[in-house]
């Protein structure tokens, strides 16, 4: 199923955190950025994750990465912000996923009043 069908997920900031794992791999160590990653190209099963559509991607070489990966990382987090809860921040997620920082916290939101 599409995220953008927004499933019933076990754990939403595990799944995201596994959708920004995903990211940081294809980053780190295949040295690509999707470049159009949003609800409409992750699948789920409400426990694991699949990234698709890649033809887009581009090279971490790239003269325009920086905000190509910025864009793919807001556009998830703005989802999973609206959808789901999930409260990450930007800047460390994406320092997260480019290797400037080891760990990375996702929490979420209390019950909304």
């Amino acid at each position: 199923m599409k995220l953008v069908e927004r499933p019933e997920l076990d754990d939403p900031p595990l799944i995201l955190r596994e959708i920004i794992d995903c990211v940081r791999v294809a980053y780190t160590e295949a040295g690509m950025i999707n470049a159009d990653l949003s609800e409409f190209n992750i699948l789920t099963d409400g426990r694991s994750v699949w990234l698709i559509d890649w033809p887009q991607a581009v090279r971490t070489t790239h003269p325009n990465s920086a905000s190509l990966l910025q864009r793919d990382l807001h556009t998830v987090l703005k989802f999973f912000r609206r959808v789901y809860r999930v409260l990450p921040d930007e800047s460390e997620v994406a320092d997260y996923v480019v290797g400037r920082r080891a760990t990375l916290r996702i929490r979420r939101a209390g019950p909304a009043s």
